[in-house]
């Protein structure tokens, strides 16, 4: 993935009869776009099947280059194809955790697949110590055949967790699935957040 500091996450969803290609296409176009902004990095466009959605990750060195990339696209003419496509969009920008980033963010291929985790933490859930739990979640899962990484965003405005996992290819994301749940600190990571706010997309490179 990204050692960039913010994360621009876009959960794109088309109108009624534009097809993958076409709105595959309108993203491509809006490269353009990006390219020319200050501040900008990289791009990894995913796709979900369930729900049917596209995933937009999109790297910013600041979170005030993401803003101001943001408020001129309205008026960029590669990004109109996506604007014609585009049905409806989710976006929200947050913060990079470094120290709890585990796995090697070169790696990347078309195999990998992803999975994209946003959360809240429950009212009565301290952040430091919730922090020191996915510290250790990292450690524990970082030597397991097939896992590639794992990145941590945080919104600390709207106290909004993201994890981005990746793995080997879709085997390796199922074969780890059970494994993963029956650590031990995931059993205390759940205890500690909002179930009503978890949202999990399965994705691979597009």
């Amino acid at each position: 993935m990204s050692a960039s500091p913010v994360l621009e996450l876009c959960f794109c969803t088309p109108k009624p009869g534009v097809t993958d290609s076409d709105f595959a296409a309108a993203l491509r176009a809006a490269d353009a776009y990006l390219a020319g902004c200050a501040g900008f990095d990289l791009r990894r466009t995913l796709h979900a099947s369930e729900p049917a959605q596209w995933i937009d990750l999109v790297y910013w060195r600041s979170i005030e280059t993401a803003q101001a990339a943001l408020a001129g696209s309205e008026k960029a003419e590669a990004m109109a194809p996506l604007g014609a496509a585009l049905g409806d969009v989710s976006m929200g920008l947050y913060r990079r955790i470094d120290e709890l980033s585990v796995g090697n963010a070169a790696v990347h291929d078309d195999l990998q697949r992803y999975e994209i985790l946003t959360y809240r933490l429950k009212p009565t859930a301290s952040p430091v110590a919730y922090r020191g739990l996915l510290a250790r979640y990292g450690e524990e899962a970082a030597g397991l055949d097939g896992f590639l990484g794992r990145e941590v965003y945080l919104d600390e405005t709207e106290g909004t967790w993201v994890e981005i996992l990746r793995f080997k290819d879709s085997e390796a994301m199922e074969r780890l699935a059970p494994i993963v749940m029956a650590l031990p600190v995931v059993s205390e990571m759940l205890a500690a957040i909002d179930e009503s706010s978890v949202v999990l997309r399965v994705g691979s490179a597009v």
